[in-house]
């Protein structure tokens, strides 16, 4: 009966999807999704064109797959929702705060790395737990190869930028990558925000 209990519980967990996870982390009942992932499931037209508003799609690492819905946009600032309350904020398609992550960040962005395909950027970064305040994050830019993307069944051509994100403070460095249009917009990315989080691959349709 226990087992049954676990079993069903465990189906519970697996099953329930479409909102962005607030307790972002790996517990052992997920041991086989983190190992292995989920199989990625593109947009389709029919799915683009269900939506009323803009959105985009999110996933953490290896993860399942989120929608979360533009809620607002405010001085170039996009904040998007997820069904359980958890907020994304994005300038010029970058992450630049979250809220309701189990490590949310802030950056105070520079205006300078608005639509800038190269260049080196210094901006001020807070990380909520572990606590980490007025800290500097050097973003270095460099455009790449140009690059075919398929997004609602729609062939874009885009090209890749290259960004290496580091915060001497803690000693910690990544690589952002991202997938800009002929019109300067970034469709597709993939982000690392937080030395404790996984990789955040988001893509963006904008209506």
């Amino acid at each position: 009966m226990i087992y049954m209990i676990k079993l069903l519980f465990l189906i519970l967990l697996l099953s329930s999807c479409g909102s962005l996870p607030v307790a972002y982390s790996d517990t052992p009942l997920m041991l086989y999704r983190t190992a292995f992932g989920y199989p990625y499931e593109p947009v389709t037209k029919d799915y683009f064109n269900s939506f009323k508003y803009s959105f985009a799609r999110i996933r953490f690492g290896k993860g399942e797959s989120f929608t979360i819905v533009l809620a607002s946009v405010e001085d170039g600032v996009y904040k998007w929702i997820s069904n359980d309350g958890a907020k994304i904020f994005t300038q010029d398609g970058r992450i630049i705060k979250t809220v309701g992550l189990t490590h949310d960040i802030d950056i105070t962005s520079s205006l300078s790395i608005a639509n800038a395909k190269e260049g080196i950027f210094y901006e001020v970064i807070n990380f909520s737990e572990p606590k980490l305040l007025n800290s500097v994050q050097v973003s270095k830019r460099q455009l790449s190869k140009e690059i075919e993307l398929t997004m609602a069944e729609q062939q874009k051509s885009t090209f890749m930028i290259r960004e290496n994100i580091s915060i001497d403070k803690i000693g910690w460095s990544a690589e952002n990558i991202y997938y800009v249009d002929s019109k300067n917009q970034i469709l597709k990315s993939q982000q690392h925000i937080h030395p404790f989080l996984k990789p955040i691959h988001l893509e963006f349709y904008i209506k």
